[in-house]
């Protein structure tokens, strides 16, 4: 909470200063990224009261609700009630998961993963291209110019494939430790922190000009890896501390003080 408070305020201040933008200066509608930690909280509130229900029933109706969300036009980013209901299978399945879980996906062969992979890109590519606004889960069907029962199952079937795609991710997650694995452990600073480099971007620079030609759209990829390695530096998490974890850091300077 203390860090959707820090940031939700600082977004709304470069919006305003940095940006030139005029997005009412609100705590109940999330700017941008930050849905994912007002949803986050909702789970981590909603998730134990449900724990003493049976598992299949609660991802039932998490799963019909979410397909549900997107009849509901009173559902909007306020409070991101519309994610939190569209996403919430996948955080009572990970609620529920256990290391052996992880470990059973690991013994699956390399190829059925990446086959996984594959047919996702292959479908992608022939099948018509569902709206970007509807993958969002934000808003109603209907805003992503979809209706009736198509935009339901539709849903459906993104939810289904989420989830084989994500037991994919895992399957091809390495056991020990890796080069890459320190830098696993700053990936919220990178969540927090990015979207001021991407909004800044955004707004200095005419990327429709500057993406029209392979060599630039590579260039801009080197461009935002660079700001992603810089992001995940830990000297940015020290300077940072206050802001990415404030109950922690605070609690830590009260208690360094008290003799």
């Amino acid at each position: 909470v203390a860090q959707y408070l820090v940031f939700q305020t600082l977004y709304l201040l470069f919006d305003r200063f940095v940006l030139g933008g005029n997005t009412p200066f609100t705590y109940t509608t999330p700017y941008w990224i930050l849905w994912f930690l007002v949803s986050v909280i909702l789970w981590k509130v909603i998730a134990p009261l449900l724990a003493r229900c049976p598992f299949g029933a609660v991802l039932a109706v998490a799963v019909a609700l979410a397909v549900l969300a997107g009849y509901d036009h009173s559902l909007s980013r306020f409070l991101s009630l519309s994610r939190t209901l569209v996403f919430f299978p996948f955080f009572w399945l990970g609620y529920h998961a256990k290391k052996q879980h992880f470990e059973r996906l690991r013994r699956l062969p390399a190829w059925l993963p990446l086959l996984a992979f594959g047919a996702s890109f292959v479908a992608l590519r022939a099948m018509p291209r569902l709206p970007v606004l509807f993958l969002y889960g934000a808003t109603p069907y209907q805003t992503a110019q979809m209706q009736g029962p198509g935009a339901g199952l539709s849903r459906l079937a993104c939810l289904g494939w989420g989830f084989v795609l994500v037991c994919c991710f895992f399957a091809l997650v390495p056991a020990g430790k890796t080069v890459f694995s320190a830098l696993g452990q700053r990936t919220g600073q990178v969540f927090l922190l990015h979207g001021f480099v991407i909004r800044y971007l955004g707004k200095a620079l005419p990327l429709p000009v500057l993406l029209d030609t392979t060599v630039e759209r590579l260039l801009f990829m080197a461009l935002l890896t660079a700001a992603l390695l810089l992001l995940l530096h830990r000297h940015v998490a020290t300077a940072c501390a206050p802001l990415l974890d404030p109950v922690r850091f605070f609690g830590r300077l009260r208690r360094a003080r008290t003799p």
